[in-house]
């Protein structure tokens, strides 16, 4: 996907040194990060949809392609990655990374910026400001997902540790 277009950036703070949150990051099934993505989608969706969410509608086809960790770039680690969502009100093809870096002594920064190309889009101006609010809500969404992933992995972690004599 090409690096133009419009995007949206969140990121959240992880109290865990760099080594720690970005092995437990890559440790991450693919599997947990693929249902993170259709529950963010399913969300964003259902949030814009006016009168929320209705039973029987169609389901979201949505996939998740995450690539290979490059090297580091600028001390911080890169993971590009590919999210696909159709069946809803707007087909999104985006394109992106996550991003680890470090922010201080035992503290790490996840980012997740994604993209899409405006004129890829079939439809008008208000298929292309609706596509916008679902990325934005998606991507808010799915990076709230993964900390929590991360979150539940590290006290499960911690609290094996904590055992053990």
């Amino acid at each position: 996907m090409a690096t133009e277009g419009v995007g949206a950036r969140h990121t959240v703070r992880v109290d865990r040194p760099f080594e720690a949150a970005s092995r437990e990051f890559l440790d991450l099934e693919p599997e947990l990060l693929e249902e993170a993505a259709r529950g963010a989608a399913r969300q964003a969706e259902a949030a814009l949809r006016p009168g929320g969410s209705r039973w029987g509608e169609p389901s979201l086809l949505v996939s998740l392609e995450v690539g290979e960790a490059g090297p580091t770039r600028g001390g911080f680690l890169v993971l590009p990655l590919r999210w696909r969502i159709f069946g809803g009100a707007v087909p999104l093809d985006l394109g992106g990374e996550f991003e680890i870096r470090p922010v201080g002594t035992g503290e790490v920064q996840i980012g997740l910026r994604m993209r899409w190309r405006p004129d890829a889009l079939p439809g008008g101006a208000s298929d292309r400001v609706r596509a916008r609010r679902v990325m934005e809500a998606a991507t808010q969404s799915f990076l709230n997902r993964v900390y929590w992933l991360l979150e539940a992995r590290y006290r499960r972690t911690a609290g094996a540790d904590s055992t053990r004599v």
